[in-house]
């Protein structure tokens, strides 16, 4: 079954937990530790301050477009 067609699915790989989504592999939340406590909120009744964290995938989100865009100009200007 292609990776694609599992969905959010629990795998283990070498007693680490990983959450398999589409073709890629989801990092475990302990590996995420250092983003979890910059993004935790005990005033918020999800535990997490959402407008930051909305605001940090943007950020992320602005940066990958941004280089996307350079490889195409830089793919567009190479001959051939």
């Amino acid at each position: 079954m292609p990776l694609g067609d599992l969905g959010p699915q629990a795998g283990r790989r070498a007693g680490i937990k990983y959450l398999l989504w589409g073709s890629g592999v989801v990092k475990s939340k302990s590996e995420l530790g250092h983003l979890v406590e910059l993004i935790h909120s005990d005033s918020s009744p999800v535990g997490m301050d959402a407008v930051y964290v909305h605001a940090l995938i943007l950020d992320k989100l602005q940066s990958i477009e941004q280089r996307l865009e350079g490889l195409e100009r830089q793919e567009a200007q190479e001959p051939g």
